[in-house]
């Protein structure tokens, strides 16, 4: 299904999805292009973010820890990307701090999706040196600050 979906325009997939129960009012629109023309399609790898909250991380870090799980920040998912996936990241359109990746990571999910892309409803920094990556994606803006002031609270 991925493969076919590789030949559809936007207006194709957004007609189908419009016909499925349980689709409906899933568009968000304001999302910077980092490359316009270039196509994105694959398995949606879904990761989402909340403002830091002391009482609820320090809950997940104890249970982290008791399974013996790292603590979960943006690299976490990023290491479990797949060849063809598409890495989708609600980190509530925050601007400062809001920085899913730069650069170094934003070349490294090139590399572990095979140049997937990447959907962010927040920022990504470094954005000069992404321009000149090949690889899709869509942001809402950019910003020099670092990811921070939020918690992970889910992965697909």
């Amino acid at each position: 299904m991925i493969e076919r979906a590789r030949e559809l325009s936007s207006e194709e997939v957004w007609a189908g999805l419009e016909q499925v129960e349980g689709f409906k009012n899933q568009y968000a629109d304001g999302f910077q292009v980092l490359h316009p023309g270039k196509t994105m399609v694959g398995r949606a790898f879904t990761v989402q973010f909340m403002p830091l909250r002391a009482d609820v991380d320090d809950v997940a870090k104890t249970k982290a820890k008791q399974r013996g799980l790292p603590n979960l920040f943006n690299q976490t998912a990023i290491d479990m990307l797949q060849p063809g996936d598409v890495l989708v990241v609600d980190l509530f359109g925050k601007k400062v701090d809001g920085t899913i990746v730069g650069d170094n990571l934003f070349y490294y999910v090139m590399k572990a999706t095979n140049g997937g892309g990447l959907v962010v409803d927040g920022s990504i920094r470094d954005l000069d040196g992404i321009a000149k990556i090949d690889m899709p994606g869509y942001y809402r803006s950019a910003d020099p600050t670092p990811i921070g002031n939020v918690m992970l609270t889910g992965i697909n």
